[in-house]
């Protein structure tokens, strides 16, 4: 749904709840080719061998199982009471795919506590890591814009710390989505399980009564639904989802 007087994308006016356009607006957008010079630049500093180097310290065997884990904790969470924490979902599968293939040799032999709570060592890995991701991911995608700001500011570390981030239509689609299939948000959670337990309330055998794939399909068509929404999203897009 570009601007329909000039085509250019639109952002979201937060304010106000509504799109506009930047450029009617005389909004101004950073240089393209700056910001993907910026984007290759950011790239090489989250490189997976980098990732790999923050977390090289523990017995990769044992690295793995505590990320597995605690992804299957995670899903156990979704599946109990509606509630996915995104960062944790997204960026872990991330994190697993980058351990298993990396040499086994560059880890050392320490192993993680596996309590109840994520190892403060991998959750600051996590919240950091998922937050440059995802600031670079949805510029790439166009989920946000780069606006400049009133002053040019140019001694940011990373690429987002340069620029006032704009969400676009992308993101606000994205978003609107999210919040109808998964619900998985705690301030959404009332409004999701209103819609679907009551707008939405249909008959169904309970997970105790499933005997044929037909009750499988109709006792969790909402889940696989929403997981199916999660696959569809590239991984590292996904990361960034909070």
């Amino acid at each position: 749904m570009p601007c329909s007087d000039c085509s250019h994308l639109l952002i979201l006016d937060h304010n106000n709840e509504k799109l506009v356009c930047p450029n009617c607006l005389d909004i101004q957008i950073a240089d393209q080719d700056e910001i993907e010079e910026k984007v290759r630049r950011d790239r090489q500093f989250l490189r997976d061998e980098n990732l790999v180097q923050l977390m090289q310290e523990y017995d990769k065997g044992h690295l793995l199982l505590y990320l597995i884990e605690r992804l299957n904790k995670v899903s156990y969470s979704f599946y109990e009471n509606r509630r996915l924490k995104m960062r944790e979902f997204a960026y872990i599968n991330y994190l697993i795919q980058i351990v298993y293939t990396a040499d086994e040799s560059s880890f050392g032999d320490k192993y993680l506590d596996r309590g109840d709570e994520l190892n403060e060592e991998i959750d600051t890995l996590l919240s950091a890591q998922a937050e440059l991701v995802r600031a670079l991911k949805h510029v790439e995608d166009r989920f946000r814009l780069c606006i400049e700001y009133p002053v040019p500011m140019s001694d940011g570390k990373f690429l987002f710390g340069d620029y006032d981030l704009r969400d676009t239509e992308y993101r606000y689609c994205f978003q609107r989505c999210l919040k109808s299939l998964i619900g998985g948000r705690e301030e959404e959670l009332e409004l999701f399980d209103k819609t679907h337990e009551q707008i939405r309330n249909f008959e169904r055998p309970s997970s105790d009564d499933i005997d044929t794939l037909e009750d499988f399909g109709d006792t969790f068509y909402g889940f696989i639904l929403s997981m199916l929404f999660i696959c569809l999203v590239e991984r590292q897009t996904a990361a960034g989802w909070g």
